[in-house]
């Protein structure tokens, strides 16, 4: 099944997969690259420009895990996105951190660009228990 124009595809890695596919790129969406590392779900913003950041972006739309239709305005300076149901805002501000919103309404932070096998295994396995990533990318807020 192909993409919608302009919206990566997500290749889920089963937990537990070895070889290359369990090091292997989920996707790129513009310059940000999300790649599966021992069973952790990483970001890599290297090449992250700043023609990804709008000043006003407009609402992004996306299916949950529970087949509800729902629509985040990401803000200034962010962009949205999803892997599987899994809503994932990045922000160009930092320090670099992930913070995960759980459906219970509990945060986990992380001080690294990237997602524990645990909650990385939640999210492939389109479980609904993750209901956001916020990612902070850390990059200077001026235009590149």
């Amino acid at each position: 099944m192909a993409s919608p124009p302009g919206r990566p595809r997500l290749v889920a890695v089963p937990p537990g997969t070895t070889g290359p596919a369990n090091q292997g790129v989920l996707a790129r969406i513009g310059g940000l690259v999300v790649t599966v590392e021992r069973d952790c779900i990483v970001f890599d913003p290297t090449l992250v420009g700043g023609s990804q950041f709008g000043t006003a972006p407009e609402p992004f739309r996306y299916t949950d895990a529970t087949g509800e239709v729902r629509a985040v305005e990401p803000g200034p300076d962010s962009f949205a996105f999803t892997l599987g149901p899994t809503l994932v805002v990045a922000h160009r501000s930092g320090p670099p951190f992930v913070a995960i919103v759980f459906d219970d309404g509990s945060v986990r932070s992380n001080e690294e660009l990237a997602i524990d096998r645990e909650t990385s295994a939640e999210i492939v396995a389109r479980t609904g228990r993750v209901r956001r990533v916020d990612l902070f990318l850390g990059l200077t807020s001026s235009p590149g």
